[in-house]
Order: structure tokens, then sequence, then C-alpha cells
């Protein structure tokens, strides 16, 4: 504890005369301090990449101290100096210590919140290749996201799991698996789906023949390699 003093002012009024008389008494009165750094965060579970909002709570202080915070492992910036609030992002995973030490009177009081904050790693995700599929093919239900339990998105998909096709149209589409676990960390994975136009197939005429004609192979069928 240190020892300050504080001016309280006394205003009295004289009664007996007729002027008002104001009467200024300066009174030293000691007043004990009891110095305690503290702080908080806005929330102490995150997700990679995430950010927190620490704020100072500290209390008893002259007003001509100084502050120096040590965000922990992974932070960014990883130290801060003046009350804040400051904003803190992390990457990686795991319990983070964090600590802020207050200097007043050359004298530092520090506060050490042992695994205060706890980031949580993402999710790993995958989304394993389709196989390409014609225009004409029925909707069908994607299967190939992992953990099972996430969402499907982008063109073609109907409603996820499915889909459709004819929705998507030709061409090569991505599509996005997206996974939330039960930390509500949120991880995505993106694969395309091909899907093939209709060939072109025209059939040429055939000329008349008569019913004894020897058999004989049809090759007006275009592109070739199709079946009569």
């Amino acid at each position: 504890m240190n020892l300050f003093y504080k001016i309280v002012s006394i205003r009295t009024r004289d009664h007996v005369r007729s002027n008002l008389l104001t009467l200024l008494f300066l009174i030293l009165s000691p007043v004990l301090y009891s110095q305690t750094p503290d702080f908080s965060a806005n929330v102490t579970i995150i997700c990679d990449g995430e950010s927190i909002i620490f704020t100072d709570n500290s209390s008893g202080f002259s007003g001509s101290e100084t502050y120096s915070w040590d965000f922990g492992t992974g932070a960014s910036p990883a130290t801060a100096t003046g009350a804040g609030p400051h904003t803190v992002s992390y990457t990686g995973s795991g319990s983070i210590d964090v600590s802020l030490t207050v200097t007043d009177g050359g004298t530092p009081y520090t506060e050490d919140k042992i695994g205060y904050i706890t980031v949580n790693a993402f999710p790993v995700v995958t989304f394993g290749s389709v196989p390409d599929v014609c225009i004409d093919a029925a909707p069908f239900n994607l299967t190939q996201g992992s953990p099972v339990g996430g969402t499907y998105s982008g063109t073609g998909i109907t409603t996820s799991p499915q889909f459709s096709p004819a929705a998507a149209g030709a061409g090569t589409h991505t599509i996005t698996y997206t996974y939330t676990d039960g930390n509500g960390c949120t991880n995505s994975a993106n694969q395309s789906i091909t899907v093939n136009p209709l060939p072109t197939v025209t059939f040429a005429a055939v000329a008349d023949v008569c019913i004894d004609a020897a058999p004989f192979n049809l090759t007006q069928g275009s592109p070739v390699g199709g079946t009569y």
C-alpha cells in the first residue's frame, strides 16, 4: 500500500453577518490505496486466427502508473504498453498464459492468469474427388466430405448434400464442403465436379434396299463408336 493525500473543501455560511462569507479549508486527510492489477477479456475461448479484446480493470493506482502486457504464445501483438483496450489475435492452439504488470512509483504489481485463453485448432476437413457426370444424370447425394456432418454449397447444390447436374449445367464447378466441430471452429475444403454435355449425334439417311440385298454395315451414324 502507498499513502496519498486528498484535498477536501468545506464551504460554510456565516448567518450572523449580512453578507455571505465563504471559507475554504484545506484539510489534508490520509487515504490508503490498495494497488490491484487486473484485466479481463471479452472471450477466453477462440479458434485459431481469431481475436480477443483485453481490458484493464486495475484499481488503486495513483494515475501516473505505466502498463506492460504479455499476451502469451502465438499472440499478435505479443506485448503492449498502455492501459488499452488491446485487440490481440492468436495463431496455433493450446492454453495461453497472459500477464499484466502495472508499475506505480517505481514498484511493479503483476497479475498472471495461467491458462487464461484457450485457442482451439481448426478441424481437418477433406473432400474426395467426384466422378464426372453427364448433364442428364439424376440428382445424387455427395458423400465425399469428411468429417461427416458438414454441408455442401456451390453451383448445382439444390439442398445439401444433393447435387443436380442439370441445375449446375455443363462445365466444371467448384463445390465447397464446410464443417464445424464441437468447439465451434469451422474449416472447409473444395472439390471440382465436371458435368459433361450430351454429345451431338447425327444419323444420315440410308439408301433404300431390296429385301434380298446382302446384309451390310451401317456407317451413317456420327460420331463413330456408337451402336445401332
